[in-house]
């Protein structure tokens, strides 16, 4: 019986996320390749493939640890390719009590998810994605009715606030920030590194693109050499 649904948007693959403490057979996670995520603007193939390969590989490894997953890849028979119309289905075919999801980071799929609360009897929870160190009010709190939004005034408060890059009350280094040098031109001969390779085969995701019609830019290799689909292959990136 599924008493919660959670949605996991494709920037939001943190297994480290308190959702996942402890696998509850109660609660259905759900992830999904749609159309309309694609095609809001034209991405770079590499970017969607990217994302496609970290989703599928997460949902994996959730599952992995005992979670119950529910993903919707872009040419399941069920895919709706509207984030909606998909969780307006998930809702019919569950009948949860409750449907939970972290922040988006992006406006526009806030604004849906809130609209989308109108449309069903669900219970809607909106819970942080513990990506961030300040919270979505604390920038209007701090500045108040200050008529000058200066960033870096509030940069500085969080790196106090948090101790982070501080020697004592001053900045390590003694500058808080080194935006100046970082307007230099690259210099000609520096010599960039070797890309860490992981050859992930995203030949199967490039046929699927191209035979729903997904409109993207640029091109790519059936082997993405270089980018990490998950936590463990971007800390050997570093």
């Amino acid at each position: 019986m599924t008493n919660t649904i959670r949605l996991i948007l494709g920037d939001q693959l943190n297994q480290q996320h308190s959702w996942f403490d402890s696998p509850d057979p109660s609660v259905l996670y759900v992830l999904m390749e749609t159309k309309e995520e694609t095609s809001y603007t034209t991405h770079h193939i590499m970017k969607v493939a990217g994302f496609f390969l970290a989703m599928r590989d997460f949902a994996a490894r959730v599952q992995a640890a005992g979670h119950r997953v529910h993903y919707l890849r872009l040419d399941d028979p069920q895919n709706q390719h509207s984030m909606s119309a998909n969780l307006l289905q998930i809702f019919a075919q569950e009948n949860p009590a409750g449907f939970e999801y972290q922040e988006p980071d992006e406006y526009r799929l806030d604004a849906l998810l809130e609209s989308l609360s109108d449309k069903t009897k669900v219970s809607f929870r909106m819970v942080s994605s513990e990506h961030f160190l300040t919270g979505r009010t604390d920038l209007s709190e701090f500045f108040g009715a200050r008529k000058s939004w200066r960033m870096e005034t509030f940069y500085r408060m969080v790196r106090q606030k948090w101790n982070l890059l501080m020697d004592g009350t001053q900045p390590i280094g003694g500058q808080w920030n080194y935006d100046a040098d970082n307007r230099e031109s690259i210099p000609s001969n520096l010599q960039l590194p070797n890309l860490q390779g992981f050859a992930h085969d995203a030949s199967e995701i490039a046929t699927v693109l191209f035979e729903q019609g997904i409109q993207t830019m640029g091109t790519m290799d059936n082997q993405i050499s270089w980018l990490p689909v998950n936590r463990a292959e971007s800390l050997q990136m570093l």
